[in-house]
């Protein structure tokens, strides 16, 4: 109601019965007037039946407020801890699901609560008014409220301990923001510029600037060119993804020992609008849509679904091209399954006739051919019930090699497996042959006491110790090979637990470490362990991403 007083210029008027001074011309008493009127009818229209009839009585707003305020309003401390109890049952109104959602009731709920504690002069209001101002108190409430279903994630962000609440949420807003999948080939539903299903947090006074932002992936993958985005708007991130959707839906063509020609092929078709099909059966991830679609003839025929094909499409050279289209209709009054080339057109593929021919291209790529019979250009496919691709028995023979393939050719001369094409490779058998060379063997230095410590972080474990800690961290002396192992609650604990074992050593045997060498854990990357060691003068060693074996003196101990 105060919000609607100020929106119409009379909450002076009505709240704290401002009135014209004496003297005042009539234009400024007209518009008193005006205002009153104005604020005694809004007062009529959102009261009750009940209420309306005790305050019609009062002629002038100010009246009608004090007395409802009066009667209704209270500002006790049973409103307070009724308000402490919506917050803290926040936590069970949340499933682990819109969690963009719950932040913004999070929100209102603690403004509320703010609200309501600083409209008193107690001292205890006052103290815990100042307590719930602090950014810090909201941003460990949210976390504290999120850990039953993010714990990781919230593990993460307590090492973290310099960042405001604005950041929390920025990064958990990422988190909550999901990718949609990139176009497969021959995709037709949605335009090229087509939205992700995850909407980006709009910028408000909580949002961080963009500098603020750093992505995960590229501050281990490419290190320096991490910062002004987050992982989920990150253009190389999204290149990687695409090229390995592209790559597993792409299959290669392979040749063929015979081709069985289904009775029912689609039909390239120049004129209709969209990729259709008479029978379901041959659809995959159908879904139920209904509209109609005219004909040639412009009878209207009805769609009851769309789904994808999977296409074995025989060449001229004896090879099988095999791709998927993507949202084809499903209309069973249709005389034969058609291909449309308007759709085909849009995506960059090109036409190319000769004779009886056409041919259809992505690039350099031939991706299916249609054959003339007299009406239409049909495109002959294998049957699905043939399986005599070289690659597919290559693979249901738990890729065997090519030359134990090539003998059981030999011993049995009527298997139906074709011959290996000469450019054949089985890209799981190359990665599965990969190695990684050792490191050489580093020579041991002539190293002195605490000149250098290996530091690894292990946990959190489902089980947690005797005395109920979930983690520890051991510290190792390079020269002597002697280790300090330290249990923890929280993974928050790790800058506190060197910054003591610093300590230690320094009173214990008059030295201070002068290097640390870890991985590059959260743990081990925040602004009051880098400050403790740049104050301490002591080296602070990261090893490289993905390379555990670098920091092999910690790891064989872990």
């Amino acid at each position: 109601m105060t919000i609607i007083l100020k929106g119409i210029k009379a909450y002076e008027e009505v709240v704290d019965g401002v009135v014209p001074a004496e003297g005042a011309d009539a234009t400024e008493v007209d518009a008193y007037d005006y205002l009153c009127h104005t604020a005694s009818t809004i007062f009529i229209q959102v009261v009750s039946q009940d209420i309306l009839e005790k305050i019609v009585k009062l002629e002038k707003p100010n009246l009608m407020w004090t007395w409802l305020r009066t009667e209704y309003y209270r500002d006790s401390a049973y409103a307070l801890v009724s308000q402490i109890m919506n917050v803290v049952s926040l936590p069970t109104q949340y499933s682990g699901n819109n969690l963009s959602e719950f932040i913004s009731k999070f929100e209102s709920q603690w403004l509320h609560l703010t609200k309501l504690s600083k409209e008193s002069t107690d001292s205890y209001r006052t103290t815990f008014a100042a307590f719930l101002n602090e950014d810090k108190a909201k941003r460990d409430f949210l976390m504290g409220f999120l850990v039953k279903h993010h714990k990781n994630v919230i593990d993460n962000l307590t090492t973290k301990d310099s960042w405001s609440y604005a950041d929390v949420k920025q990064r958990l807003m990422d988190i909550d923001t999901s990718d949609t999948q990139d176009d497969t080939a021959l995709f037709t539903s949605k335009p090229s510029g087509s939205k992700k299903k995850g909407k980006k947090p709009k910028g408000n006074s909580d949002s961080s600037s963009p500098k603020s932002k750093t992505c995960t992936w590229c501050k281990k993958h490419n290190p320096g060119k991490s910062e002004g985005h987050t992982w989920n708007e990150c253009f190389r991130l999204q290149k990687l993804n695409k090229e390995k959707k592209e790559k597993e839906k792409d299959e290669e063509a392979n040749i063929t020992m015979e081709a069985k020609v289904r009775t029912k092929s689609f039909y390239f078709d120049t004129a209709c609008t969209s990729h259709m099909t008479p029978y379901a059966g041959c659809l995959l991830n159908c879904t139920k849509c209904y509209r109609f679609e005219k004909s040639s003839s412009q009878e209207s025929m009805e769609i009851e679904g769309k789904g994808d094909v999977i296409m074995e499409c025989v060449l001229r050279d004896g090879s099988v091209s095999s791709f998927r289209v993507c949202d084809v209709l499903h209309v069973p009054k249709l005389g034969h399954p058609l291909i449309s080339w308007r759709k085909l057109r849009t995506k960059g593929y090109t036409e190319f006739g000769e004779g009886d021919f056409i041919s259809i291209n992505k690039g350099t790529k031939v991706m299916f051919e249609a054959v003339f019979d007299g009406n239409l250009f049909k495109i002959p496919e294998i049957s699905h019930s043939a399986h005599i691709t070289y690659n597919f028995w290559h693979q249901a023979l738990g890729h065997l090699a090519p030359s134990s393939m090539d003998k059981a050719l030999k011993l049995y001369s009527d298997a139906d497996i074709p011959a290996k094409p000469k450019d054949f490779t089985c890209s799981s058998c190359v990665k599965s042959k990969m190695t990684r060379n050792s490191r050489p063997s580093m020579s041991r230095k002539d190293r002195n006491k605490l000149d250098l410590v290996h530091s690894d972080f292990s946990g959190p474990f489902p089980v947690p110790s005797y005395g109920n800690s979930l983690y520890y961290i051991t510290q190792i002396d390079d020269a002597t090979r002697v280790a300090w192992v330290r249990f923890m609650k929280q993974k928050s604990e790790t800058t506190k637990i060197i910054k003591d074992f610093v300590t230690e050593m320094e009173h214990q045997h008059h030295k201070s470490p002068k290097a640390f060498r870890m991985d590059n854990g959260g743990e081990y990357v925040t602004k009051d362990l880098k400050g403790f060691f740049e104050s301490k003068g002591i080296i602070h060693e990261f090893t490289p991403p993905y390379s555990p074996e670098s920091n092999g003196v910690a790891e064989r101990l872990n």
